[in-house]
């Protein structure tokens, strides 16, 4: 059995991420998707999500292709949690090598004989670009007025 093992915070869920999560389940017998914790979120990035942890594990839970979701503390340094999960392949999206502790994460992977996937960012979509949208239609007397949101779907 190959286990593939992903991870994020997975905060407003949207095609990217289902994008990595379908491409990382093509990849093994078992999906497992790590759930970054709230604080964990606040530490790496400077705010909390916009979702819970719980709100956020029960929402990939609803997902048919997972078939298991955990959560993790740490923010960038993930040994631990691949420790316990003992995965065949890891995926993460492209832009996983800005993070800070990658080096660390990489030579984990090389000494434990995991295969390592990037997946191509979906550059068009974000959980950013999403509350963005979110309070434009607000501020635009309640989306009244065009905001470009058509020119997109």
């Amino acid at each position: 059995m190959i286990i593939v093992y992903t991870s994020g915070v997975f905060d407003i869920l949207h095609r990217g991420h289902l994008n990595i999560l379908i491409k990382a389940k093509a990849l093994g017998d078992q999906l497992v998707v790590g759930i970054q914790k709230d604080k964990a979120v606040f530490e790496s990035k400077g705010h909390f999500p916009t979702l819970s942890t719980r709100e956020r594990v029960e929402q990939m839970r609803t997902l048919p292709f997972i078939d298991e979701v955990i959560t993790y503390q740490s923010g960038t340094d993930q040994t631990k949690t691949l420790d316990s999960v003992k995965p065949d392949v890891m995926v993460q999206g492209d832009d996983w090598p800005l993070q800070t502790d990658r080096a660390k994460v990489i030579e984990y992977l090389n000494d434990h004989n995991i295969k390592l996937i990037l997946i191509p960012y979906t550059k068009e979509i974000s959980d950013m670009e999403i509350k963005r949208r979110i309070i434009t239609s607000f501020e635009d007397e309640k989306g009244k007025k065009n905001n470009d949101y058509e020119s997109k779907v």
